[in-house]
């Protein structure tokens, strides 16, 4: 019982170990990119990254800041509980995210606006 235990315990360490490498480097990358990189100077440079992001790079982006993780994790169990009428849910995101990335996304990104508001004082 005693060797499972210091087994346990080493796991604990390594768990505890890579979370404080993870938080450092989360705290320590975005500073180093605030004091040493490009600097924003208008809200399209932030929006698009002063031009240095991919199309894909924002589709995932959009994506993953509509799509949480609540969703991720709370939607195989909304289903258990609540049957099948999650479906109807489930279908309007797979029809959604394919027309807003593919269709939205690139003519936004290509015109340069920030908003849907820019892009309707253009037309």
């Amino acid at each position: 019982m005693k060797r499972f235990m210091a087994r346990d315990f080493m796991d604990l360490i390594w768990d505890y170990a890579v979370f404080i490498v993870f938080i450092i480097f989360s705290t320590l990358f975005p500073l180093w990119g605030r004091f040493f990189g490009k600097k924003e100077k208008t809200k399209a440079d932030y929006v698009f990254g002063l031009g240095t992001i991919s199309m894909g790079a924002m589709m995932l982006s959009i994506a993953r800041g509509t799509l949480g993780v609540r969703s991720f994790l709370g939607y195989p169990s909304e289903l258990f509980y609540r049957g099948s009428a999650m479906w109807e849910t489930l279908y309007g995101m797979v029809t959604a995210y394919p027309v807003v990335c593919f269709i939205f996304i690139p003519v936004y990104f290509n015109l340069g606006v920030t908003s849907v508001y820019q892009y309707l004082d253009l037309r």
